[in-house]
């Protein structure tokens, strides 16, 4: 074996551990603060790779199992632990490393879980109900494309916009809903049909008994993409949104539920499924976090 050769193998191991360098430092963030929130009804989680600030992280008002889920991609019904996880506000800044990651912004949310918080935990396995979307029998009735332009004027505060009859009218690659004496209508404009999934989120979690499956305003819905669609969308759906509607309201005129709209407007179906998921156990964490 030549003298080469050992100095290479050196050369080729220090030059692997570098390529390794920027990914380990950027596990932790560059500075953090962690201080007891005043109590209000407002929580703000802004900031983070992919956001329009992506070095700074600003949290106010939040509990720490909302960092949790940020921190290990879960929702909060994959979180089982001590009640002031709910409870207790914490407001946290923190500097993010240039170029981070989603993932090492993940990272860097668990580390400080763990530095600040001694969190440890376990998990399991538990079951949990997920909405998948189809197309329905018959195919498809989605509109691709822009949708047509309509007269619009502000909306009530002057928030978003709103069209003739009081609806909102979302920009491009957004949706909107309204509810009006027990009618929910939810617009959108050039929408995939994986971000139409994820919008069916917010009604399916707070569906009532009549559902296929109830499920709290404290959970969250699960909805997978399951029609093979890759277009952009203009979508209009218009459904019953339960316990709205005026007393006196002819059961007649009630719309229909959104299982049903969603199969007689769009051409798409819902079907409900079981999945395993994981569950976070709390083994340990402190309720005051170490000082900045």
């Amino acid at each position: 074996m030549s003298k080469k050769q050992p100095l290479l193998r050196v050369l080729a191991i220090a030059i692997a551990c570098l390529a390794r360098l920027p990914s380990a430092f950027a596990q932790e963030f560059d500075v953090a603060s962690i201080r007891p929130a005043a109590q209000s009804n407002s929580m703000l989680v802004r900031g983070g790779p992919g956001s329009p600030d992506p070095e700074r992280l600003t949290y106010s008002n939040v509990t720490l199992k909302v960092v949790m889920q940020n921190a290990y991609d879960v929702e909060s019904d994959q979180v089982s632990g001590p009640g002031w996880l709910d409870s207790t506000r914490f407001d946290i800044g923190a500097k993010i490393p240039a170029g981070a990651t989603k993932e090492q912004f993940r990272a860097m949310l668990a580390n400080l879980l763990t530095q600040r918080f001694h969190l440890a935990f376990h998990r399991e396995k538990k079951d949990f109900v997920v909405y998948e979307l189809h197309v329905a029998k018959g195919g498809p009735k989605l509109k691709e494309g822009a949708a047509p332009r309509v007269e619009t004027r502000p909306g009530p505060g002057g928030r978003g916009q709103v069209d003739s009859d009081g609806f909102p009218v979302p920009p491009a690659h957004q949706t909107a809903q309204r509810q009006d004496n027990g009618v929910a209508r939810m617009a959108g404009d050039q929408i995939t049909m994986t971000m139409f999934a994820n919008f069916l989120r917010f009604p399916l979690g707070f569906l009532n008994g009549s559902s296929p499956a109830f499920i709290s305003p404290r959970e969250s819905a699960r909805v997978v993409d399951k029609t093979g669609l890759t277009g952009e969308y203009h979508i209009t759906l218009e459904y019953e949104w339960t316990g709205q509607r005026a007393p006196d309201a002819d059961p007649g005129d009630a719309a229909p539920t959104i299982f049903t709209a969603l199969q007689q407007q769009l051409g798409l179906r819902l079907e409900q499924t079981k999945t395993p998921l994981d569950v976070l156990v709390i083994d340990s964490v402190d309720k005051t976090p170490t000082d900045n």
